[in-house]
């Protein structure tokens, strides 16, 4: 289930919030939905930043080995890599794109997170400029009569 839905004004982050974990079965029914549910956020005038962090076979394995998590498994890594893929090209749209994240270096991919972050806050948030033009007209959305030279 998706987290609640921020007030208008405000700004929040989650983490897998409603893509989360689903069965094989579960996915193609939750892709028609996921993109739905982000078509009526950005609809509403909400900003979606997705972000996929992807961390490399040599350092996964790394990470397993220094921790106490159970043994890492090639074959599963290529199953997962798998799905991820395809759930990428699956949700990623014009309105709301992932952005893929090398995240290899923790540090790094965080300084890439927000400078895509910043960076799509300064478009997305641009005041628009009025359009210009002679005549009282300029900008209100009527069109300009015709002057005869």
């Amino acid at each position: 289930m998706p987290p609640s839905l921020t007030a208008v004004g405000t700004s929040a982050c989650w983490r897998s919030a409603w893509y989360g974990q689903r069965t094989p079965g579960e996915w193609n029914r939750a892709y028609r939905e996921l993109d739905q549910f982000e078509r009526q956020l950005t609809d509403f005038g909400a900003i979606v930043v997705k972000f996929w962090l992807h961390v490399g076979v040599d350092e996964q394995q790394r990470r397993a080995n220094a921790s106490d998590t159970p043994a890492w498994s090639a074959a599963r890594n290529a199953r997962s890599e798998e799905a991820a893929e395809e759930m990428l090209l699956k949700t990623s749209t014009l309105g709301a794109p992932w952005t893929i994240v090398e995240a290899n270096d923790a540090a790094w991919a965080e300084i890439r997170v927000l400078d895509v972050m910043a960076a799509t806050l300064a478009r997305e948030l641009a005041p628009v400029a009025e359009p210009t033009g002679a005549g009282s007209d300029a900008g209100s959305g009527k069109k300009a009569k015709k002057v005869k030279a």
